[in-house]
Parts: C-alpha cells; structure tokens; sequence
C-alpha cells in the first residue's frame, strides 16, 4: 500500500479536482479496468439548516466556497492518495476506514473531506480532498500549516505521517505492507539492514542501454572499473596505485575540493567506438573502493608537498587556458607604425578611424588621412 501528499496542480482548480475525484454525473467508464469511479462519499459536513448529512456534492461545493474566501500563502486544501496493491480490492467500508486514519494522522480529524474510490488503474486507489481551514475562537479563518502527528528530523513530517497512516491501515485491514516500509505493525520505526558489499560496478542508464543492445559484450567503462577495482585492492600504497594504473593506462585524478576522484581511460583498450577517452567516477566501484577508504588504508595524498605542487600547476594552466579563451575573441588593438624621418616621427592613422558614419543617412563617408607628429627624443 502506497499513501502519498500530491501537490495540487495550478491548471486544474479545486473544483475541477474534486469534479475529477468522485463527480458521479460527468463519470466516464474507463478502457481496461472497470469504470473510472467505483465509489464516492463526504465526512465532517452537515447542514446545519436540515442536520442532515450533506452529499459529495454539496461537500466539494462547500469546501471550494470557504477556500475561495481564505487569501493566505499556505494550502487551503490537500490531495491525498491512498493505492492498494494490484489484486487487492477493498470495500466501501474498507475504504471509508483507510482515509478516516490517513485524514487522523495528518491532524485534520473533524474537517471537511470527500474521497473518490478510482478502478480506472490496474490497482485500486482512492482521492481524497480534504480542508485544512478552521475558524478560531475570534471568528477568524485559519489554516492548519504543519499538522501532522509525528516530529521526526525530516523536513516533510506530512509524508511520514502518511506512511505511519499506510502502516496501521495493513495491520488493521490485513493488508500486505510495503517491502521498504518505514514504519512497522506497531507504527514504530523499522531499522533497515545495509544492503551486503557487492562487487558490481554502478553505471549510468545509457551504458546499460548500450549493454542492453549489444549481447556478451561488456561497455568500456565497466572494463575499465573493473579492472581499477582489481588494482586498487592488490595496491599497498598511493605510488603503488598510481603506478598500476598508470601501466595499464588510467588516468586517476581526485578533485581540488578532496571529496570525489575520476577515473580516466587514456588507452584504446578503454576508449569507446569513436576513439574519445572514458570517464568514470570512483563512487561508481564498490564501498571498499571508495576515495574515503582510501584515505584511512593509506592516507591523504593531498597532505605531501609534490601533491600541492601538481595541484598548483594544474591551477595555473587553468587560469592560463581560461585567460587564453577568455580574451582570443577581442579584437586586438591597433599598434602605431612609426617612421623616423628627418627630425619627425609620423604616424599614420589607423584605417578603423579613417571613416565616419553618418546615423541619420546611414552611409559612410571616407576621410583624409591623419597625419600625427610627435617630438623626436
């Protein structure tokens, strides 16, 4: 089971989200699965003129109206989502329980909510829209910010309290709880087990893509990972490495900033179809692999003198290279052509100032040239 905040959409209003959650006029039957709404209901809203309970309808009607006349920053409403697993099919009563505990856990217990059951998917799912406004003891319209039940050290203590919502909801109902689930039958916090050390090189999507499309056959950069991750676990110290590296032509570079390290295939074993060099993250080979394990079976290379002097120089022809770009588009300046004559050093007038425009004619006019005479030294 799957219960998640979903943020509300600037294009559909309030009240086209409640028409799309359980609006049992415009109900449209779905394609595959059965029709689109199977069940609808409201909570918390009575008419006060008959005490009657009011219908989905009227709900929806009423909770948009108040929403309407609340010009705050914060939500004046929430969209949940509660998802059951493919083959589950809950009842209304089922149904009506699981969105009175998520409504609970998120501290709007007595507002205003409808909820649409949906069969339109491959799983059974359920909309809820409920209000988070309140009138105080002045008369004033108030929003509930933050009122979820739980605290935890996470910014968004509404998501969590959802997930403790979704873990009572199994154990009351029977069920099957998520694999990674958060929170227990007991709605205490579950201690996840740290996956086992793996010996499998993590690559990006398009070279398993690559992989994917070209049977038997292994991508360069998983060559080369594999081979560094062989070395570095035979290697006893920072030359060692280098050199086995080296020696099999890759490149291993750590960062200015200390905290990553990049792999580079200088050699045409490791260098793709087009003949261009291959990268690869260190973070990518297994943790015994890492940069920090590194650092505590052979220290911090970036502590020897000759490492601040290869950092230095590569810094240098950074700023050379930057420089070198950063300036090669100007135009360069116009050097003076002097003759020495007799007693006289003329100089003749550049050909960028021997023209002039005319704006309002827009043409150009040519102009004698200049004759400029500095003192002989």
């Amino acid at each position: 089971m799957i219960t998640r905040w979903l943020p509300l959409s600037k294009k559909r209003g309030g009240s086209d989200t409640a028409n799309y959650i359980g609006d049992m006029d415009h109900a449209k039957p779905g394609e595959d699965f059965g029709p689109k709404i199977v069940a609808a209901g409201a909570m918390n809203a009575m008419n006060l003129d008959s005490l009657e309970t009011m219908s989905f309808k009227e709900t929806a009607e009423e909770i948009n109206k108040i929403s309407a006349s609340y010009h705050g920053k914060a939500g004046p409403v929430v969209h949940i989502l509660i998802s059951w697993r493919e083959g589950e099919h809950p009842s209304r009563l089922q149904v009506e329980n699981a969105v009175k505990i998520a409504v609970r856990h998120l501290g709007l217990d007595g507002q205003m909510a409808v909820w649409g059951q949906h069969g339109n998917k491959p799983n059974d799912h359920v909309h809820v829209f409920a209000s988070r406004l309140f009138y105080d003891a002045q008369g004033q319209l108030r929003v509930k910010e933050d009122c979820s039940t739980i605290r935890t050290g996470h910014n968004n203590n509404n998501q969590m309290s959802l997930q403790v919502a979704s873990s009572e909801i199994c154990a009351t109902q029977g069920w099957e709880p998520e694999e990674n689930a958060r929170f227990g039958p007991d709605l205490k916090p579950t201690f996840r087990k740290k996956d086992e050390p793996t010996d499998e090189i993590q690559l990006r999507p398009r070279l398993l893509s690559w992989e994917a499309h070209h049977p038997g056959q292994k991508h360069p950069i998983r060559l080369m990972g594999e081979k560094t991750r062989d070395l570095l676990r035979t290697a006893n110290s920072w030359p060692q490495a280098r050199a086995a590296l080296a020696a099999a032509g890759i490149g291993f570079d750590i960062r200015h900033s200390g905290e990553g390290a990049v792999l580079v295939g200088l050699s045409a074993e490791w260098q793709t179809e087009k003949g261009k060099a291959t990268h690869l993250v260190l973070s990518s080979l297994p943790g015994n692999c890492s940069l920090k394990s590194l650092y505590s079976r052979w220290g911090d290379p970036r502590e020897t003198a000759a490492f601040h002097s290869a950092a230095a120089d590569r810094r240098a022809k950074a700023r050379q290279e930057f420089v070198r770009q950063r300036y090669s588009k100007r135009p360069q300046p116009v050097r003076p052509q002097v003759e020495l004559g007799s007693g006289l050093q003329t100089r003749p007038m550049p050909e960028s100032e021997k023209t002039h425009v005319h704006e309002d004619e827009n043409r150009i006019e040519a102009l004698p040239a200049k004759v400029v005479v500095l003192p002989r030294l």
